[in-house]
């Protein structure tokens, strides 16, 4: 009998996981976040918990027997949110833990090459984000900035934000996957949050909104415009948020 792993949706359920179907000995047949599992009749479900010696020495053995930065792949193959990353880590970690330090320079294995690729795509993506959030003022003081990424991206790019301004009341709003970075005074917490109302802004706001459109417009080359190569820098699917390119909200 084959099994599959469930975990809470948690990065230590998700490690928790892989301990158990790397305890277990013979490769699961799927392990799956609580939330997507189908049950199958080919498989029996193992709901894990990241609280077990099992957990605590698997750790310990990622430190001690995998290459260098593993526990950094396998948190952004986690925040990556793609369709069987549980399964991709999986395969990474058996050949890493076959090939130790050397694993990486295997490119030609599969399992290696796509948690490489799958690796520098988030963090690409966090490196991106952090010259892309706009922040703007709400009429309570905070300063909010929505954002749609493909990966989930948060928890990479909060210690940027709260390094420059940890003395703010600020919100990076993850739109797609309803949850928001919050920041007050230099604790910051990831949370869960559902916007009941659209965000109402400062008159300032919307006059420095106004502001920096018209400067951006200014400063343009007319003839230089390369609609095309704008898009090739800084995909299309960024713009929404941005108050440069967005269509202006009324005030």
């Amino acid at each position: 009998m084959k099994y599959t792993f469930i975990y809470d949706g948690s990065f230590e359920g998700f490690l928790a996981a892989m301990a158990e179907a790397f305890y277990q000995g013979d490769p699961p047949e799927d392990i799956r976040e609580e939330k997507e599992y189908v049950p199958s009749l080919f498989s029996q479900a193992i709901k894990v918990e990241p609280v077990s010696q099992r957990f605590k020495a698997f750790v310990t053995r990622l430190g001690a027997e995998a290459p260098p930065a593993t526990m950094r792949k396998l948190f952004c193959a986690y925040l990556s949110g793609v369709q069987n990353r549980e399964m991709l880590a999986y395969r990474y970690l058996d050949f890493a833990f076959r090939h130790g330090n050397q694993a990486g320079r295997f490119l030609s294995e599969e399992a290696v090459s796509r948690m490489e690729e799958l690796f520098r795509k988030v963090l690409r993506e966090a490196h991106r984000m952090q010259g892309l959030v706009r922040f703007k003022e709400l009429s309570d003081g905070v300063l909010y900035a929505p954002v749609e990424t493909d990966h989930n991206v948060l928890p990479l790019i909060s210690p940027h934000f709260i390094k420059r301004m940890r003395h703010s009341r600020w919100v990076i709003h993850d739109v797609r996957r309803q949850q928001a970075a919050v920041n007050d005074n230099g604790t910051c917490r990831i949370m869960a949050t559902q916007l009941a109302h659209t965000p109402e802004y400062t008159e300032d706001e919307y006059f420095y909104q106004r502001l920096w459109r018209e400067y951006f417009k200014t400063i343009a080359i007319e003839s230089r415009l390369n609609p095309r190569l704008q898009r090739q820098f800084l995909p299309q699917r960024y713009w929404k948020y941005l108050v440069e390119v967005a269509p202006p909200e009324e005030a």
